[in-house]
């Protein structure tokens, strides 16, 4: 089970708010190194504030970046046409190390133009569906903590596209298992 702790949370300047919320779900008068779980955060502070966590445990970034896939991949098919399910795919190899930073470079701009396209033909939830790819592609390209942002991007596309979509699931499944 991942684990980060309120100190480290602390360091990357939380929101006030949520910054008390699990302190006091936590009974802790002020951040400390005793580990928390993720699953812990997500189910105090809920899946956005889980997500924004990631950032205090760098060294998961590959399982941060396959939450990032995972989500663009729930939604994919929903894109006007095969570049963003082409993007999604190609950042999943690109995870395993079976594709270039350049395959991941042109999948990125694919998905941009089918988001581009999809707005012109506005079609929201195809453009929504197509920015969650290209923001995945992004979340695997990119150096930290860029790679963070493109991460929570392409959640929030992904929830856009298909608000049924559970990524709460996902998460917890990424966090106490490993894998999304």
């Amino acid at each position: 089970m991942l684990t980060t702790t309120t100190s480290r949370l602390a360091a990357q300047g939380p929101c006030d708010t949520g910054r008390e919320t699990l302190l006091t779900f936590l009974a802790k008068p002020e951040p400390d190194d005793e580990p928390v779980s993720y699953a812990t955060i997500l189910d105090v502070l809920g899946l956005e504030s889980a997500i924004w966590s990631m950032c205090a445990e760098p060294e998961h970034i590959t399982l941060w970046r396959q939450f990032a896939v995972w989500c663009a991949a729930q939604v994919a098919p929903q894109a006007l046409d095969f570049r963003s399910a082409n993007a999604v795919a190609v950042a999943q190899r690109h995870l395993t190390g079976d594709a270039t930073r350049d395959d991941l470079d042109a999948a990125w701009a694919s998905a941009c133009a089918s988001a581009w396209d999809a707005r012109q033909q506005a079609s929201p939830r195809a453009a929504f569906a197509a920015n969650a790819a290209r923001d995945a592609c992004a979340a695997c390209a990119r150096d930290l903590p860029d790679a963070f942002r493109e991460i929570q991007s392409a959640a929030i596309w992904a929830a856009k596209a298909d608000p049924t979509t559970d990524q709460a699931s996902a998460f917890r499944r990424l966090v106490t298992t490993g894998h999304a």
